[in-house]
């Protein structure tokens, strides 16, 4: 057996691994820890999420060619290939239905101006000033000035009370 394309297939593997690592932190520093990030108006989390998606892309791609210095067929590789992206695809949508739940509730909420920032509410039996709106929560501050932050689909089910004060202002 030769074992000059199980080297490099471990290569090919440990390379991906490393630049994936690579990317991802260097993504990091750029969005999260710099200035950018307040600059785009993007969410945190979105950033995280970027950069670990750049990371096992990369990861991905080094398993692919580790694969492919394998004998195997073209056909069969490429299944492999659609079947790997396929999965890939299905984590990356589960892991962000929350998000998009969010962005949706959020435009049906604050886009059709249905509540806003100033708007005192009550929801499930405390009340506040929205005072924040993201594209996934909202801040609430209390009389007591407490901030409260909520999920944006969470408002979405619950019964939401819009203070006498600020209708129609």
């Amino acid at each position: 057996m030769n074992l000059i394309p199980i080297l490099k297939a471990i290569l090919s593997i440990v390379v991906g691994l490393l630049a994936g690592n690579l990317v991802s932190e260097v993504l990091e520093q750029i969005f999260v820890k710099s200035n950018l990030k307040s600059s785009l108006k993007i969410n945190k989390q979105i950033l995280i999420l970027f950069s670990a998606v750049a990371k096992y892309i990369l990861l991905l791609v080094g398993f692919i060619l580790a694969i492919a210095q394998f004998d195997v067929s073209e056909s069969i590789f490429q299944i492999f290939s659609l079947v790997v992206v396929f999965v890939v695809v299905v984590v990356i949508i589960y892991s962000l239905k929350d998000i998009i739940s969010n962005m949706l509730a959020a435009r049906i909420l604050f886009g059709d101006g249905l509540i806003e920032i100033g708007d005192v509410i009550e929801i499930d039996g405390f009340s506040g000033k929205i005072v924040r709106v993201t594209p996934l929560a909202i801040e609430i501050e209390t009389d007591e000035g407490d901030k409260i932050l909520l999920p944006n689909y969470s408002l979405v089910n619950r019964k939401i009370i819009k203070k006498r004060n600020t209708i129609g202002k």
